[in-house]
């Protein structure tokens, strides 16, 4: 998915539910896209929205009901099951800290993000150059079992 993926109509209303939710959210610079589960349990991260996937190769179709999806990839099919987002993507802690802003869920994992910040001046990020924060473990622990409860996108299965 270096050069990304197209998304066909029908297969962005089927992901976003009609538009109710978001396709894809970029909490970190390399996640954004749709996450797609292949044939041997292969998962990989396809972006479709940034500036350097204006030309891509692989597109993913939706097909009839019970909904279903496949990527064309230069001449071939492959059926695919899209991932969906977390469901606690506005959750907040008790002190109202955003979940995501410590946690977030990437196929069957979850990444703990203890800190806040980058030393590096990358152009397609836009935490570059910020100081280093840490956040308080209470609030990484809060926002840990947060996205442990998740239902939408169960850590440990995909």
């Amino acid at each position: 998915m270096a050069q990304g993926i197209r998304i066909s109509p029908e297969a962005a209303d089927q992901i976003s539910r009609h538009g109710a939710v978001p396709l894809t959210i970029h909490e970190y610079a390399t996640t954004g896209g749709v996450t797609l589960q292949l044939p041997g349990d292969i998962y990989i991260n396809a972006p479709f929205d940034d500036w350097w996937v204006a030309d891509p190769e692989a597109v993913l179709v939706a097909g009839e009901e019970p909904v279903t999806y496949e990527v064309f990839f230069r001449g071939e099919a492959f059926p695919a099951e899209v991932l969906p987002l977390p469901g606690y993507l506005g959750a907040r802690d008790a002190n109202g800290h955003k979940a995501v802003d410590s946690v977030m869920s990437h196929a069957d994992r979850i990444r703990i993000s203890p800190i806040h910040g980058c030393s590096f001046g990358c152009k397609f990020c836009d935490s570059a150059r910020k100081r280093y924060i840490k956040r308080p473990l209470q609030q990484l622990m809060d926002a840990y079992a947060i996205a442990r409860a998740d239902t939408e996108l169960p850590p440990g299965t995909p």
